[in-house]
C-alpha cells in the first residue's frame, strides 16, 4: 500500500475510506486491505484457537495425572493404616482383677502411636504406650521398629531399666537423628 502511494498509483484523499465504507464505490486498494486485515484476523484466529486447544490438553492431561497420583496416595496410605492397626494388639490378655481396654484414633491416617499389653506370665503384664516424633509414614515405620524391639526384650524378661536401656541402644544405631520416641511401660 504504501508503494502504490510513493508511485502515485492511487492518491489519498480526505473522506475517500469513509466514502468506501458507505458507498457502492470500492477500490482495489481497499478490497485487498479488507482481505488482507480479515485473513490476518483469521490466522490470528486460528493460531490462538490451536495454542488454547494445546494449552487445554496440557492442563487436562496434568490434572487427570494428579487425580491418579493423589488416588494411588490415598490407597497406599489406607493400606498403611490397616497394616498399623494390625501392629496393635488385636486380642487383650486376661488377668486376675484387672480389665484392660485400648484404642488409637490417629489424626492422619498413619502415625507414630503405639500401645500394647504384653503378659509376661499368668500375673504379669507389661503395658507399653509409645509415641515417634512427627507424622505419617516415616514415624509409622518408626513405630514398627520400635514394636519389634520391644517384643523382643520383653520376651528377654529384662527389669524395666534394662529394656529402656537396650531398647534405646538398639533404636539409636538404625534411627535418624531428626526422629526420637517417647515411650512408658509398667510391669504390673
Amino acid at each position: 500500500m504504501a508503494y502504490l502511494y510513493l508511485s502515485k498509483s492511487i492518491t489519498i484523499a480526505a473522506g475517500d475510506y469513509n466514502a468506501e465504507l458507505f458507498t457502492e464505490k470500492i477500490t482495489v486498494v481497499g478490497q485487498i486491505s479488507k482481505i488482507m486485515i480479515l485473513v490476518g484476523f483469521v490466522a490470528l484466529m486460528a493460531y490462538l484457537a490451536r495454542y488454547t486447544r494445546r494449552l487445554f490438553d496440557k492442563m487436562v492431561v496434568r490434572e487427570v495425572g494428579l487425580r491418579v497420583e493423589k488416588e494411588s496416595m490415598e490407597r497406599e496410605l489406607q493400606i498403611a493404616a490397616q497394616v498399623q492397626q494390625e501392629l496393635l494388639p488385636q486380642t487383650l490378655p486376661k488377668m486376675p482383677c484387672v480389665e484392660i481396654h485400648g484404642t488409637l484414633l490417629p489424626g492422619r491416617f498413619v502415625g507414630g502411636d503405639y500401645f500394647n499389653f504384653l503378659p509376661l506370665s499368668e500375673t504379669s503384664l507389661l503395658v507399653v504406650i509409645a509415641d515417634v516424633s512427627g507424622k505419617g509414614v516415616p514415624a509409622a515405620l518408626i513405630m514398627s521398629e520400635v514394636r519389634a524391639s520391644i517384643h523382643l526384650l520383653a520376651s528377654m524378661r529384662l527389669t524395666l531399666e534394662e529394656l529402656a536401656q537396650r531398647l534405646n541402644a538398639l533404636l539409636f544405631k538404625s534411627i535418624n537423628r531428626k526422629y526420637f520416641f517417647s515411650f512408658f511401660c509398667r510391669r504390673d
